[in-house]
């Protein structure tokens, strides 16, 4: 991937123009297919610290409080190329990826591939599909939060997918591991689907370059007896070089009825470590428009000592609001004291698509994150 960055807006319009205007002249000259997308959005954003008795403006996205006159934005123009098997992004962006501070644009070039028949190169990604259901599991958490850790990146490979099996291999690299292959296979049997790949990443510190490598197993299932359950189960195992562990997840979800479900879910980052066991229970209820839900979570090891959250949503028309409680028993994730937090917003949307939002926030010394909050949050956003 490459970057470029441009001080002058004026710079950025005219390159802007220039790259769509090659875009289409390649579709003339060359049989090449390209089409131009836009989006983007700008928003300001006001905290009214009351904690800290101090206003400021911040920039979402980036966690610093910049100064007032600093207020946030950002705007990405995407031009797509096609030209036979080759796909390829040129992304212009302001703040686009970057970090905080200045208001230079910059230019990326991604997803670059060919794709042809059961061949693809270039910057395809992974193929580890079970890696990114138990993140998906996971990131419902909040003890343990979308988890990345039993996977290895992909910058660049070259794959070839059998379609009538599920089945695809690749040779894949990334940054610090130049090569490594994965191989995975997919099969939707109607009532489930069944998932299961393997990476193995060579290390490029040792003698051989095959010591110590790096390597990754996974297996998923999703079934779906009757139409009212579904049954979700991931376990992934990886190497010393990543954390030599073993880790799972699972899922059970029931729909009641149409607006009113309920579910289950168990997962563990590390199985060979001790008290590492989270499960979680929840349920929503659909009375439209208004939705309640609420959940418990804790360590299994710890199943009286959990973070109970309650929420009311509402939504209707142009106008949403929520109420939020979150509620950590004493001894939660080693809290001495129960704490709470709780949430406030309101939001009105215009029929141009203009959104203005207000959120409340409070949380006591004692919440198990350590946030000690009393803030309103003002803010417009136009997104396109």
């Amino acid at each position: 991937m490459k970057a470029i960055k441009i001080a002058s807006g004026v710079a950025i319009g005219a390159l802007a123009a220039a790259i769509s205007a090659q875009s289409f002249a390649m579709g003339h000259e060359g049989g090449a297919e390209s089409t131009v997308t836009f989006s983007g959005d700008l928003r300001v954003q006001t905290v009214i610290d009351l904690e800290n008795e101090r206003q400021t403006h911040q920039m979402p996205g980036f966690g610093n409080t910049l100064g007032a006159d600093e207020d946030w934005y950002n705007f990405n123009a995407d031009t797509h190329v096609t030209h036979g098997p080759f796909s390829g992004k040129l992304r212009i962006g302001i703040h686009e990826d970057q970090v905080q501070g200045g208001n230079d644009a910059n230019v990326t070039v991604r997803d670059l591939r060919v794709d042809e028949g059961p061949i693809s190169f270039g910057q395809i990604g992974r193929i580890t599909d079970s890696a990114g259901i138990y993140e998906d599991l996971t990131d419902e958490t909040d003890i343990i939060g979308e988890d990345e850790g039993t996977r290895v990146g992909v910058d660049a490979a070259f794959r070839y997918t059998l379609a009538d099996f599920g089945l695809r291999v690749q040779a894949e690299g990334n940054e610090g591991h130049p090569f490594g292959f994965a191989a995975a296979i997919h099969q939707d049997l109607g009532v489930a689907e069944v998932w299961a790949d393997a990476q193995f990443r060579q290390a490029p510190d040792a003698p051989t370059g095959m010591q110590d490598a790096e390597t990754t197993f996974g297996a998923a299932v999703k079934v779906t007896p009757i139409d009212m359950l579904s049954l979700t189960a991931v376990v992934r195992n990886s190497s010393e070089a990543l954390r030599d562990d073993t880790s799972y997840a699972a899922k059970a979800e029931v729909n009641v009825t149409d607006t009113i479900s309920v579910y289950g879910l168990i997962a563990d980052p590390a199985l060979d470590a001790d008290d590492t066991t989270v499960m979680k229970v929840g349920a929503s209820l659909g009375f439209a428009p208004i939705t309640v839900s609420g959940s418990y979570e804790s360590l299994v090891a710890e199943a009286g000592e959990g973070l109970v959250i309650a929420k009311v949503a509402y939504a209707q028309d142009a106008i949403d609001a929520y109420g939020e409680v979150k509620y950590n028993m004493e001894g939660f994730q080693g809290a001495p004291d129960a704490g709470m937090r709780f949430e406030l917003g309101a939001g009105y949307t215009t029929d141009s698509g203009i959104k203005y939002q207000a959120v409340y926030a409070n949380s006591d010394e004692n919440y198990w994150d350590g946030a000690d909050v009393n803030s309103v949050t003002l803010r417009a956003q136009y997104s396109f």
